[in-house]
């Protein structure tokens, strides 16, 4: 079993609270609650959870998002007139190497405009990654 939550920090109102089967995926959920999305809205989705049709829709309601890229999606940055392909893990390297925490970028993501931060994580006291 799966517990969805969504939360309306501007109205101080809970959009949406119900249990679900642990094999509906949360992109189902993500689809049906849309329309509860208004202008200026901030979404912050399961950090394992990604769709660029859904992040397009949101972008269409005037809204934001927060999210984790996922490995599988492919961001371009605007260079010159022409879209190049990003390479996050040369950019992470030169970040580790000049010793930068974090860096923002405006790529695309799918068809969609959207500012990216790429930031190191840090290790923790027990050796985990944060």
């Amino acid at each position: 079993m799966h517990i969805q939550f969504e939360f309306d920090l501007k109205s101080r109102q809970i959009n949406d609270i119900n249990s679900t089967s642990a094999l509906r995926q949360d992109q189902t959920d993500a689809v049906e609650t849309m329309e509860r999305i208004t202008p200026g809205s901030l979404v912050i989705r399961d950090l394992g959870y990604f769709s660029t049709v859904v992040l397009e829709q949101i972008n269409n309601k005037h809204a934001f998002f927060i999210t984790r890229l996922s490995p599988c999606v492919h961001v371009y940055e605007l260079r010159l007139g022409q879209y190049q392909l990003l390479d996050i893990n040369s950019i992470y390297k030169k970040m580790k190497q000049r010793q930068i925490p974090q860096m923002e970028l405006c790529v695309f993501a799918g068809s969609e405009l959207c500012k990216t931060i790429i930031r190191q994580r840090r290790q923790s006291a027990f050796g985990k990654k944060e």
